[in-house]
């Protein structure tokens, strides 16, 4: 007796369907993938031109002050700004203490400012390239715009 490879039961156009939507997911699911792999590769280069374009200003924003030098105007601006900071600095720490701290209490100025006293007199100086700026206790500056010495 021969063994029946199909039940009469069974109807055959649903096992047909199931195995039709069993090869639609299979494409879908292959095109899905098909997409991903696309977008990667439109990105890449996206991406490495953005990371490139990145590089370059960062390179060209590290490097401005050597292709184009502020103006000595605008150094002296600064520098006067910072050297006032630093007197106001002292003199506040001055009002505190009852006398002239040892030294400018901001700690970044103090990196940048040089800071001079005796007794009750005082001096700063702070320099830029081809500027410097010094100040007295009474406050009379004196700017040079050649070489520091």
């Amino acid at each position: 007796m021969t063994k029946r490879l199909v039940d009469e039961s069974v109807d055959l156009s649903e096992l047909v369907e199931r195995a039709n939507d069993s090869v639609k997911l299979d494409e879908a699911r292959r095109a899905t993938r098909m997409k991903r792999v696309n977008l990667l590769q439109r990105l890449l280069p996206v991406m490495t031109a953005v990371a490139l374009i990145a590089s370059v200003a960062w390179a060209i924003d590290s490097m401005w002050h050597h292709i184009a030098p502020q103006s000595q105007e605008k150094i002296i601006r600064d520098l006067d700004t910072i050297i006032e900071q630093a007197r106001h600095s002292i003199e506040s720490a001055k009002g505190e203490l009852g006398r002239l701290p040892e030294r400018i209490p901001n700690a970044a100025l103090a990196s940048v400012v040089f800071y001079d006293y005796s007794g009750e007199t005082y001096r700063l100086f702070v320099t830029s390239g081809d500027v410097s700026v010094m100040l007295d206790t009474d406050g009379s500056k004196k700017i040079d715009k050649g070489r520091p010495q």
